[in-house]
């Protein structure tokens, strides 16, 4: 369930020049297959670490159901020949607006979202394309050490549990919440060292077979430092034009911030798009 937390005015998706610009031009988000995320390796490590406590806290009756479930929801992941297959594209998000960290890691701009309308254009995309999408969300990560669980998410593997005493093979609707609240915290999970980011992540969970059909997702790839990664562009294709809701951009620190401010306001002025650009007030230090 989502965190009970404010929800942030603005979201800020750092980038680099060349993502900019096609995001801007293209008006679509590009969400990354996970497998190709830089810690992605997190998401494995919390999916067994929910199975170990789902099991821990079940009677013997409800410990064999948990063990069918997942093996289940292990399939959908781990053979991709099922049909029942799923990949999970995501696009992450910070809620700090000019962080150090981010600048170095992901690139010299940052794009603020007004996140409400954001999420209100995933519903959209959602509904769209259902035959394809599974499930979605645009949630906050929750961060915590890797051999417990964090007190976030408790009250979501209380919610599992309760759904599998309840569970019956015959009840998709129950097969269905427990598949993606379990997915939900799976996604949401990452370690501790990160918790400066704030990350909000945006989450489409796809149907392997329903991807690169006529009128349905198209995977494509992108260079990044010699590795073909996949990834399924966002709001792209719908059937009336969209607009992103960009509220802002922010130029990280550099020894040219004036000219690159000057740039984006000519490229932001020739699109037609309203926004106001920025510069950090992190000071630039020459190397």
């Amino acid at each position: 369930m989502r965190s009970l937390k404010n929800e942030p005015e603005i979201i800020y998706h750092y980038t680099g020049i060349e993502s900019l610009r096609g995001i801007l031009e293209s008006q679509s988000l590009w969400a990354t297959d996970f497998h190709f995320l830089n810690d992605c390796r997190e998401l494995f490590i919390f999916r067994d670490l929910l199975r170990n406590e789902l099991l821990s806290r079940a009677d013997a009756i409800t410990k064999a159901i948990v063990y069918g479930v997942l093996d289940g929801i292990y399939g959908m992941l781990e053979n991709m020949n099922d049909p029942l297959a799923l990949q999970i594209y995501i696009s992450s998000f910070s809620t700090v607006r000019d962080l150090l960290s981010q600048w170095r890691g992901y690139g010299q701009y940052a794009i603020g979202f007004d996140y409400k309308k954001l999420d209100a254009l995933r519903t959209k995309e959602f509904h769209q394309y259902k035959k394809v999408v599974k499930f979605s969300f645009f949630d906050d990560v929750v961060y915590g050490v890797v051999n417990r669980i964090p007190q976030e998410l408790e009250k979501d593997v209380d919610e599992i549990l309760n759904i599998l005493r309840q569970y019956s093979s015959y009840e998709e609707k129950k097969r269905r919440q427990c598949t993606e609240k379990f997915f939900r915290c799976m996604c949401r999970f990452k370690d501790e060292g990160y918790r400066k980011e704030n990350e909000y992540r945006l989450v489409f969970f796809c149907r392997k077979s329903e991807l690169n059909k006529p009128r349905s997702k198209e995977i494509k790839y992108r260079n990044v430092c010699g590795t073909l990664v996949p990834y399924i562009a966002l709001f792209a294709q719908n059937d009336e034009e969209v607009t992103l809701p960009i509220k802002e951009i922010i130029i990280g620190p550099s020894r040219d911030t004036d000219l690159r401010i000057r740039s984006v306001e000519a490229l932001l002025k020739q699109l037609g798009i309203d926004a106001e650009v920025k510069k950090s007030v992190i000071p630039y230090r020459e190397k």
